[in-house]
């Protein structure tokens, strides 16, 4: 049962962090920073927004992210785990 709850659990997470990457201000705050690196107040001045709103946003953006590297880690630890398996396998007996 649990390794049909593993699909739907990463769909959830996965729609979870797109939400976060559809809001228009994210997107906007994105794409200055895809530019160059800025301070809170730069993003602010530019997008006329107050440095509240950059930092509230910028934290939902930390936070969806760390939230997929955790899942790559979990994915990567998960895929040795599995190729060692396979190596114990092909080195025992025929």
């Amino acid at each position: 049962m649990f390794s049909l709850l593993r699909p739907l659990l990463w769909a959830l997470k996965l729609a979870e962090f797109l939400k976060v990457l559809g809001d228009k201000t994210r997107m906007d705050i994105l794409r200055l920073l895809c530019c160059r690196p800025s301070y809170g107040k730069e993003i602010a001045a530019s997008l006329g927004l107050t440095t509240a709103t950059v930092s509230r946003h910028l934290d939902q953006l930390k936070a969806s992210l760390d939230s997929v590297k955790a899942k790559l880690r979990r994915a990567r630890q998960a895929l040795q785990e599995a190729a060692t398996a396979l190596a114990r396998r092909a080195e025992g007996p025929l």
